[in-house]
């Protein structure tokens, strides 16, 4: 691993691609991306670093649904979720949790519209709604937690013709009891794949009005 350091001197130094090709073995997608690429790796190298390491999903906070990362991510969540459904008061469980529902609700927020039902309906929807439909969803929010979740109404305020809106609601739900967020007409609103959960996870008594 020595010699990965090689990669920070920039690549224009002696064995540096040797580096690199050596790092790509060790690190996680995601975790490494060489800046402007495209300018300096060579071009049979270009293709192999761009899927591995720039993919749709490369993104730190988005390796979740890597096919690689997928299941120990959501392994990680359900054992979060049983641990605090047999103790709610387990301090580990709660801290887990709210550390794994920020990761979900970045990666809500950076996936485009085309992706969104085609995410839901994956093994990480399900994940999704496991974490939705735990006790967890009860507990107090942090005040950071606040801020973030008071952030996403006021994205949501603009109404459904705004750019992100789904992806907005999405990861609003990760902070809202049921009954405290309600979106108006969300019958014309809400796309028929989440319309149904939205309704039976989240929708209620108005408290927090969007739309």
């Amino acid at each position: 691993m020595q010699r990965l350091t090689e990669i920070s001197k920039g690549l224009v130094q002696p064995q540096a691609i040797n580096a690199l090709l050596g790092a790509m073995l060790y690190f996680v997608p995601g975790k490494m991306r060489v800046p402007d690429a495209r300018t300096r790796l060579p071009q049979w190298l270009l293709e192999d670093y761009e899927k591995v390491f720039e993919s749709a999903f490369a993104a730190t906070e988005q390796t979740v649904v890597k096919q690689d990362y997928l299941p120990q991510f959501l392994n990680q969540l359900t054992a979060a979720v049983n641990f605090y459904e047999i103790d709610p008061t387990a301090e580990l469980a709660i801290a887990d949790l709210r550390e794994i529902r920020k990761q979900i609700a970045d990666l809500w927020l950076s996936v485009s519209g085309e992706q969104l039902e085609l995410l839901y309906r994956s093994d990480f929807g399900k994940g999704y709604k496991a974490m939705l439909g735990s006790g967890f969803i009860n507990e107090p929010l942090h005040e950071s937690d606040r801020e973030f979740f008071n952030s996403l109404v006021v994205e949501l305020s603009k109404g459904f013709g705004a750019p992100k809106a789904v992806n907005n609601l999405l990861a609003a739900m990760l902070y809202c009891r049921p009954g405290q967020l309600q979106v108006q007409d969300a019958n014309t609103c809400l796309p028929p794949w989440l319309l149904a959960d939205y309704e039976q996870l989240v929708g209620g008594a108005v408290k927090v009005a969007v739309g």
